[in-house]
């Protein structure tokens, strides 16, 4: 079985983050084992969600920083609703996108308002 381009940027995500101290939880491919806790862009209820990778506090016990990769096919209208959903919350948003697909991102967001904290280009 190989490894996605997707699931390797996670894991070196993932290792970089744990090298600079951060506490991380990862769901690569289609993984649901770590959910974050927060509101719904529909209603007022809570829901839980599977972001790529987020980072937290362990002793307040809050997310601190949400982290969603995309690959060259992922970065498009399709993707907007996610990420709308990962900015509802009090965490920071950070989307990690092949460096080409850089304008294309940012189009995207600042079309559908949606507040990324830093965009992190990585190449195929």
């Amino acid at each position: 079985m190989s490894v996605s381009t997707h699931d390797i940027i996670i894991e070196k995500l993932r290792s970089l983050l744990i090298t600079e101290g951060h506490k991380v939880r990862v769901n690569p491919g289609q993984a649901r084992r770590f959910g974050v806790i927060g509101p719904s862009t529909t209603s007022n209820e809570k829901i839980t969600y599977y972001p790529d990778l987020y980072t937290y506090d362990e002793n307040k016990k809050r997310v601190i920083g949400i982290f969603e990769v995309e690959t060259s096919e992922t970065v498009s209208e399709n993707s907007v609703e996610q990420w709308k959903l990962y900015t509802k919350g009090s965490a920071k948003f950070y989307l990690v996108i092949p460096k080409e697909d850089l304008e294309k991102a940012k189009t995207l967001a600042a079309q559908h308002n949606v507040e990324v904290e830093k965009f992190y280009t990585y190449q195929k």
